[in-house]
């Protein structure tokens, strides 16, 4: 995400879009889901559209359950996003054997055509081009009377195609090594539901780049409230950032999402 308008493939919109899919309502039976959204952020800054499909299906037991080993779920689903001057693309399979606790694994590509980021130079990095990926990413959630904890850890090997000179990474805004790197993501979120309506939470976030060495954290409180008209619900964020080139900061960031068919997925 970032330059400005350029920037934009957010750290924040996977962020805030991942506090949506915690404590919607659930599709009863296999079938598709799908939904759209618009996110933006201060630091670094930016702002994207994102549409997302997937497919839901159900391995084992009743879907409709809530017990938290009631069931299991195989779920394909494709994500694009675009600033209008980076486009990327998501294809991923997500194997949950039961409802609290999965792994999805698939493929990436970012087409980047950015003349600047906010927080590298694109005269030192590459910033235009070609990056493709693998990622795998486990995922488990706890929660008792409200109260819930969501970890979430991703590990995506990262092609750069151009491979002139080390490439940047627009949605983390880290500085990989020439031709490539793995880029590994931590996230804890913390949170309680107020009402069924609204959500108070807790992100902790820390990015690195394995050949580069480069680095992020991010540090975010955030309210996430359903509207009355159901499909929608947004979510604003406020917090601190900081990086191997950007030091500690305030940032915020806010998102809508338009939501007709929710997934199977508890979080």
């Amino acid at each position: 995400m970032k330059l400005f308008l350029s920037s934009i493939q957010m750290r924040f919109l996977p962020i805030l879009l991942f506090f949506f899919g915690f404590g919607g309502t659930p599709v009863f039976a296999s079938g598709w889901d799908y939904s759209a959204g618009f996110g933006s952020r201060s630091l670094p800054f930016g702002a994207a559209f994102n549409g997302q499909l997937g497919w839901n299906e159900v391995l084992w037991g009743d879907s409709a359950s809530k017990s938290p080993i009631g069931h299991g779920l195989l779920r394909p689903s494709v994500r694009i996003q675009t600033s209008g001057l980076t486009t990327s693309g998501e294809a991923k399979l997500g194997f949950y054997p039961i409802p609290i606790l999965g792994v999805n694994a698939g493929w990436s590509t970012s087409y980047r055509n950015i003349a600047g980021l906010h927080t590298l130079s694109c005269e030192l990095y590459e910033c235009r081009g070609l990056l493709t990926g693998q990622f795998i990413q486990p995922r488990a959630v706890v929660g008792y009377a409200g109260a819930f904890l969501v970890l979430s850890y991703r590990v995506s090997d990262l092609k750069d195609h151009v491979a002139e000179r080390p490439f940047a990474e627009e949605r983390s805004t880290l500085a990989g090594a020439l031709g490539g790197d793995q880029l590994s993501s931590l996230e804890a979120v913390m949170g309680y539901s107020v009402s069924d309506q609204n959500q108070a939470l807790l992100l902790l976030a820390q990015e690195k780049m394995k050949e580069s060495g480069n680095q992020n954290a991010l540090v975010l409180l955030a309210w996430r409230h359903q509207m009355e008209n159901p499909l929608w619900k947004w979510t604003a964020a406020v917090g601190a950032y900081e990086s191997s080139t950007q030091s500690w900061g305030p940032a915020v960031a806010f998102a809508v999402q338009w939501t007709p068919v929710p997934s199977m997925e508890w979080f």
